[in-house]
């Protein structure tokens, strides 16, 4: 596809699972803003800088709005309201299709696009390097969508604070929380271990040697527990309590049992059905799931439903071959035609 003036090319793969799981422990991750990630053993993981490339946007931000402003105040002499506001508006599409304009939105597309590839770069580092050290990592179900939502209200119930929330949800977005839940998700059954979400209520305020929960308990980045006494850094203390939350990895001593879970957005978490498919059919082709969702979303059908259709398809693409005969084969065909272009 075409990104940012540039066409990229990607290929899907079939990536083998490890057999065996991670020597590391299980550990628990806090997510955070002052510190992307905190994890349960103290390390503090900071988000890649962004300050050079800030500067570039920013600068090419400001030429754009001062070339569209000079074309705009030619409608200034307009006496009515609406005629000016018309006026301001073919004026400004204009001044975007003038060859200054088009170079700097081109500039601007392609400095975005470097700063998405940097934090996607850092995010795969990261989520890469814990995955394959810890046999379970425990993480906060948060959901993202809610806590970036804009501050400013309505004209009936206008917001407080706008300007603070709007801040604290650019600085959300930029620290990448569910790009990296969406990363552990996959990566860590890939590589043998298990991801888990929990939830995050007390999480920050509960004290993780006695178990005393209270909001005076911590000041700032410091944890001190009114109760014991119990001093700690703030978000290692929170990532400690999500690491308790998590279980035992399945294997382990006093392992127990509990559903699969497939990554997948809050709310939309596949049926029982799916969760019946063997793990590391999901764990080596991601884009079934997806597939399966997808379908039953334009089909109108039930996820479950339309998993029946699907289940001869996957058991033939991603198990061994067992040399199956025409039987099989043939199923296979009708998946493709019963389902159409629609799923694919």
């Amino acid at each position: 596809g075409l990104q940012a003036y540039k066409w990229t090319v990607r290929f899907v793969v079939a990536v083998p699972v490890a057999e065996k799981p991670p020597e590391g422990g299980p550990i628990g991750i806090d997510m955070g803003v002052t510190h992307q990630i905190t994890t349960s053993e103290g390390e503090h993981i900071a988000a890649p800088d962004e300050k050079d490339i800030n500067k570039q946007i920013k600068k090419a931000q400001r030429e754009l709005s001062r070339h569209i402003g000079k074309y705009e105040k030619r409608a200034d002499g307009e006496e009515d309201d609406k005629k000016r506001k018309v006026k301001k508006k073919k004026l400004r599409k204009a001044a975007l299709k003038t060859l200054r304009a088009r170079k700097t939105r081109q500039r601007l597309a392609k400095l975005t696009k470097r700063r998405t590839n940097i934090r996607v770069n850092h995010a795969h580092q990261v989520t890469s390097r814990l995955a394959k050290k810890h046999r379970r990592i425990t993480a906060e179900n948060l959901p993202v969508g809610n806590m970036t939502r804009s501050g400013k209200g309505t004209i009936e119930n206008p917001g407080t604070n706008v300007a603070a929330k709007s801040g604290l949800n650019r600085e959300i977005l930029r620290a990448g929380w569910g790009r990296i839940d969406r990363m552990l998700a996959y990566k860590c059954p890939l590589n043998g271990g298990t991801y888990e979400r929990v939830d995050p209520r007390n999480t920050s305020r509960r004290c993780n040697a006695c178990g005393h929960t209270q909001a005076e308990n911590r000041e700032g980045e410091q944890f001190r527990c009114v109760s014991c006494g119990h001093p700690d850094q703030a978000d290692k203390n929170a990532a400690k309590n999500i690491r308790d939350r998590g279980g035992e990895a399945p294997g382990t001593p006093n392992a127990k049992p509990r559903a699969k879970r497939v990554s997948g957005k809050a709310g939309t978490e596949p049926p029982g059905a799916i969760l019946s498919i063997p793990q590391r059919c999901f764990a080596e082709r991601p884009e079934f799931y997806k597939t399966v969702r997808k379908t039953a979303y334009h089909h109108s059908l039930k996820p479950e439903d339309v998993l029946e259709v699907f289940q001869i398809g996957l058991r033939n693409a991603l198990l061994p071959d067992d040399g199956g005969g025409e039987g099989e084969e043939a199923g296979d065909g009708s998946v493709d035609e019963s389902v159409g272009g629609d799923g694919a």
